[in-house]
């Protein structure tokens, strides 16, 4: 049954592939731009600003790696980077497990977590040292 809402979901992922790598590429270029903004000392000295940004190039980057994601069927890694609440990915996993509401699916996720130490850790891992950090 997971093998299926996995599918569902890497189909659903696939519909808005387009879109997602798009806002990603947003991102990347808001950050690109973002750090080559001079501080106040470089305008102070007189510092020349160009920032040039190959959007294309990115967004066809992006594409590219989320497509490779979908065909890898490698849903933790999308589910990492893409917004997959913009898609119909979480209905569509819903769906494949016989729940009905998106509700329903939270509170499941919630009570494993709970009950089942090796699966909240294999969670945990994916944030890093984040958990550690914050206690």
């Amino acid at each position: 049954m997971t093998d299926a809402a996995v599918a569902s979901a890497l189909h659903a992922v696939s519909e808005h592939a387009e879109r997602m790598a798009a806002r990603m590429t947003e991102q990347s270029v808001k950050d690109q731009i973002s750090l080559g903004r001079p501080d106040w000392k470089k305008i102070k000295a007189g510092a020349s600003v160009n920032i040039t940004v190959d959007a294309q190039t990115m967004y066809q980057t992006e594409l590219a790696n989320l497509q490779a994601l979908i065909a890898a069927n490698n849903i933790t890694a999308i589910i990492a980077r893409y917004p997959i609440r913009e898609t119909p990915a979480l209905g569509a996993i819903v769906t494949a497990l016989n729940l009905k509401s998106l509700k329903l699916y939270e509170a499941a996720v919630r009570k494993l977590l709970a009950e089942d130490a090796a699966t909240r850790a294999r969670l945990l891992g994916l944030f890093g040292d984040l958990p550690a950090a914050i206690n």
